[in-house]
């Protein structure tokens, strides 16, 4: 159970600093 707690914790993760970075790039073409 504690093991795939920590997976899905860093799943979560992942995807948050992936969504991060998709808008990282996609603001700057949005405001041109």
């Amino acid at each position: 159970m504690i093991t795939e707690r920590s997976n899905y914790d860093e799943l979560i993760l992942y995807w948050e600093s992936t969504l991060r970075a998709n808008r990282m790039l996609l603001e700057p073409s949005m405001i041109t």
